[in-house]
């Protein structure tokens, strides 16, 4: 049987989640029992413990369906899910951030208790966006480290091949060479940046523990990797 086809996929998340809103009880049902125990499994397996994982899952379980912060003009999390992204992806972006937010507090409440001076060093070595959450700010510094270290024609063979869509073996013939040239160096362009990407991240946030599928998935998300092949 085929797989089912992304944007389909997509379409029906998007209907899972316009249902729960709704009130849906089978729908509710089919979320809680395919989504929250996967979401905790998520966490644990990236350094949660399981309350952690347990007290995070059902915040945002709660805040997807009724926002407690609605007299502030916040609304619930699952109107702002459109299906743009698989609802597992977007979910485990939600987590992620939380997780790591709660990191930091546990580390800075540590820190103020032991060396108020530490404290204020660590704060400032923190990168911060008003604008965009934390993890999408070490996405995006993680992947500008990775790619600067890259060789220039891969770089421009990768802006070819996923920015403008142009096959490898067009590339080959403008740089006059084999069509295997352009896969070995796009191959190890993407090997060179999978490493370096997952060291940087382990090594700007000790606590964050993702695989590359991870990286992928919040990457589509935050439309990092295709915004920085566009604008180099």
């Amino acid at each position: 049987m085929a797989l089912m086809d992304k944007a389909t996929q997509h379409l029906m998340d998007a209907d899972i989640a316009q249902r729960c809103l709704e009130g849906d009880t089978e729908a509710i049902k089919f979320f809680e029992d395919n989504y929250l125990r996967w979401l905790e499994n998520f966490l644990c397996a990236r350094g949660a413990r399981i309350h952690e994982a347990r007290d995070i899952v059902a915040s945002l379980w709660t805040e997807c369906m009724v926002n407690p912060h609605a007299a502030a003009g916040k609304r619930p999390l699952f109107e702002h899910y459109n299906g743009q992204f698989s609802l597992r992806a977007w979910l485990s972006t939600l987590a992620l951030n939380r997780f790591l937010s709660l990191k930091r507090h546990q580390h800075m409440c540590e820190i103020k208790e032991a060396d108020l001076s530490a404290h204020e060093s660590v704060t400032r070595a923190m990168p911060q966006s008003a604008s965009e959450p934390h993890l999408t700010v070490l996405l995006r510094a993680a992947l500008r480290s990775a790619m600067a270290t890259c060789e220039p024609d891969a770089v421009v063979f990768m802006q070819l091949v996923h920015v403008h869509g142009i096959a490898r073996r067009s590339i080959a013939t403008i740089w006059r060479c084999h069509e295997s040239t352009i896969g070995r160096k796009l191959e190890s362009a993407e090997k060179h940046i999978r490493e370096s990407v997952l060291a940087n991240l382990k090594k700007s946030d000790p606590w964050l523990n993702l695989q590359w599928h991870d990286v992928e998935e919040l990457c589509q998300n935050a439309n990092c990797l295709h915004d920085l092949l566009a604008v180099i």
